[in-house]
């Protein structure tokens, strides 16, 4: 009983590690750019899907670190 929760949890866990890696990555890439950058050109240079990923797509789209433009690019938020 217990060993099936512990093996629930550690998967919880690490869907949570990638999905916090695969954020790092984009938002990592999209500081060092200092470009806007469509959802494909992201795909391509971090090979992450930021709109087939609903997770990922949604932290992102919460993220205060990234602006999603209203033609859809992304880009880093440059702290005032």
């Amino acid at each position: 009983m217990y060993g099936q929760v512990i093996k629930q949890v550690r998967g919880a866990i690490l869907h949570l590690l990638r999905l916090a890696s695969f954020v790092q990555d984009v938002v990592d890439h999209l500081e060092s750019s200092r470009k806007a950058l469509t959802a494909e050109e992201l795909k391509e240079a971090v090979q992450h899907d930021v709109v087939g990923h609903k997770e990922l797509y949604d932290v992102l789209s919460n993220n205060p670190k990234i602006r999603i433009n209203p033609d859809g690019r992304y880009e880093y938020k440059v702290s005032e």
